[in-house]
């Protein structure tokens, strides 16, 4: 496992590899257990192999590549926290300062590359890293922490804010503000079971296990609150509880899963338009950079690949014998 003085250079004592920024497309799958990094070519995936050390034996609950890095942490569920640089298109595993973490369930990058974000367990549910000269540096908690354990966090677009979920406790949200060295919590928000969220342009999209099941939330003045939007209406197979949610990169699709089935649909900006449902239970939803909607699933065949050509969702079928254990995660660099 290598240490990382610098980033984008190695190191004058030659010691590790270099954090490359973000060059090809690379498709972490969290697994349970395991991890899988996958190179792509059309609609081809190769596993691009284990790194030699550090790699995570237990599930990878939740997995986030660095916005300009080629850089991937990974949240493994009896072992805290996971990093790898892609170099020369091979994960080294890297260490980024010590963290502490036993158990992690959640992990999510800023959008400027500066703070991550960390879902626990067990109290105090979250944690706070600064990022700076490739070594993370633990943020004092604030007094008032989310009440059960961290499900997903988003952040919003200018990296001030980062709202969690959780799944039971006294609230389904909570708002956190960020300034360099400190962060601070702003409000409980909501009530029920969220067990997914995804965000596009500060609108947060909220999957639910219980009712409304799907439904959107935006800041409130200053970003310093969180309200409903109920005249956005999330398209969702059914009237059933959603498991997954997500956007592809530029927020012109939208993908939620309920039950056995996923829901593919455009968005302009203002509103939802349905292409259609497809079988395929979620655990996550993630897109590729040229917008395959990627499902991971719990059971065989355990990913589920669809295309919209034309207004039509299109199958795509899976390399034989990538996809072969239960997708807990999926993120695209």
């Amino acid at each position: 496992m290598h240490p990382f003085p610098t980033l984008l250079a190695r190191p004058a004592s030659g010691e590790g590899p270099p954090i490359p920024p973000v060059g090809a497309e690379y498709t972490a799958i969290g697994l349970s257990p395991g991890l899988k990094i996958l190179s792509r070519s059309g609609d081809t995936f190769t596993d691009v192999g284990a790194a030699p050390s550090g790699w995570p034996a237990s599930a990878s609950l939740g997995v986030s590549w660095h916005p300009s890095l080629a850089l991937l942490a990974v949240a493994v569920q009896f072992s805290g926290l996971a990093f790898f640089a892609m170099v020369d298109g091979a994960p080294e595993a890297v260490t980024l300062g010590t963290t502490g973490i036993t158990a992690a369930r959640e992990v999510s990058w800023s959008p400027d590359g500066q703070y991550l974000a960390v879902g626990l367990p067990s109290a105090p549910y979250l944690a706070l890293y600064r990022f700076t000269g490739g070594v993370l540096t633990k943020l004092t908690d604030p007094a008032s922490m989310p009440t059960a354990a961290t499900r997903r966090v988003v952040w919003s677009d200018d990296s001030t804010r980062f709202v969690t979920c959780q799944s039971g406790g006294t609230n389904s949200h909570y708002l956190f503000s960020v300034t360099g060295s400190t962060y601070a919590y702003i409000g409980g928000y909501f009530s029920g079971n969220t067990l997914d969220m995804t965000t596009l342009d500060d609108t947060i999209i909220a999957a639910s296990f219980t009712s409304p099941f799907a439904r959107a939330i935006v800041y409130g003045s200053g970003k310093n609150s969180l309200v409903l939007n109920p005249s956005l209406v999330v398209p969702k197979p059914s009237a059933a509880a959603a498991l997954s949610v997500g956007f592809n990169k530029d927020g012109t699709l939208f993908a939620s899963s309920v039950g056995t089935d996923t829901t593919l649909a455009t968005f302009n900006g203002t509103a939802f338009t349905s292409l259609g449902n497809f079988t395929a239970a979620a655990n996550r939803i993630a897109f590729t950079r040229d917008d395959m909607c990627m499902v991971g699933l719990a059971s065989s065949p355990f990913i589920a690949l669809r295309r919209n050509v034309g207004g039509v969702i299109t199958t795509v079928t899976p390399t034989a014998g990538i996809f072969t254990a239960g997708v807990q995660s999926i993120a695209v660099s």
